[in-house]
């Protein structure tokens, strides 16, 4: 992997905050330093553990209010087609050089074909 950037020097003095790429971060998934599927994002440079669970749930079982809001969010789907755009539910969205969130929802311009030849789709995101 290539160089990371510094993003914030801590208070004490030997420590440091780096910043990861979306490319790096793809790459620790290649070399199984991240899982694949695992509940990961890239944040601002920061690998970020996500938890959709329900409070005081385990964080890998989504709860119910989130699974319907997610669900309502899919079914806005038509309105967004009739405006020449598409949303996309809990996927990843690649906003170089330093994020890959996994938002409830994202919208972009044009139907899902213009993104078929793309490593990860580039948009702007809803959370």
């Amino acid at each position: 992997m290539s160089a990371v950037t510094v993003i914030q020097q801590l208070p004490d003095e030997k420590r440091v905050l780096y910043a990861l790429t979306v490319d790096q971060y793809h790459q620790m998934v290649i070399e199984g330093i991240l899982p694949e599927g695992e509940p990961f994002e890239l944040i601002h440079g920061q690998v970020t553990r996500k938890d959709r669970s329900a409070t005081g749930e385990d964080v890998m079982t989504v709860g119910e209010h989130h699974i319907w809001c997610v669900k309502r969010l899919a079914k806005l789907g038509p309105e967004f087609e009739r405006l020449g755009c598409h949303i996309q539910t809990q996927q990843p969205v690649s906003l170089p050089a330093f994020n890959e969130p996994e938002p409830d929802a994202a919208i972009f311009i044009g139907n899902e074909d213009k993104y078929l030849r793309r490593n990860r789709a580039r948009a702007t995101s809803l959370a």
